[in-house]
């Protein structure tokens, strides 16, 4: 996937990972699940104009102008964009928009870069937000039959 990588190590999470790997468990299920949790925290964050910690995003000058626009949401193309990808070892969760990136960093942009776009995190970037580390623990230990 093109435009963001945000790689989040969390101790809660790993420690409840290894116990289901050495259970001998199937890691595909619990990371399609929590895939589809975070699918749908995204589409939240983009309804409600904010990151995944709760902080609303800069407003972009069409939100501030036009009656009922959403910073991020003219078309959806974005929001639409970001799925889960899973396997027995991995989930990858972005967008194969090449331009999530700019959206989630910010920066500069356009004709000889004279446009500047204020960061508007779609990903987390600095540690799990605490509900989406509690859903993952819930997850994990549910497929681990606790």
């Amino acid at each position: 996937m093109a435009g963001v990588h945000v790689e989040i190590n969390d101790t809660a999470i790993v420690n409840a990972l290894n116990r289901l790997l050495e259970s001998g468990g199937n890691l595909t299920p619990a990371f399609q699940e929590f895939g589809d949790f975070m699918e749908s925290e995204l589409q939240e964050q983009f309804q409600d104009s904010k990151d995944a910690y709760g902080f609303p995003w800069s407003p972009s000058k069409r939100a501030q102008n036009e009656a009922n626009a959403k910073t991020l949401v003219e078309h959806g193309h974005l929001r639409d964009s970001f799925h889960p990808v899973v396997t027995s070892e991995t989930l990858i969760f972005g967008s194969n928009a090449v331009y999530a990136a700019i959206h989630q960093f910010g920066g500069e942009t356009g004709r000889n870069h004279k446009t500047t776009l204020p960061a508007r995190p779609m990903l987390p970037d600095d540690g799990w937000p605490t509900v989406w580390e509690e859903e993952i623990v819930d997850i994990l230990t549910e497929h681990l039959g606790f």
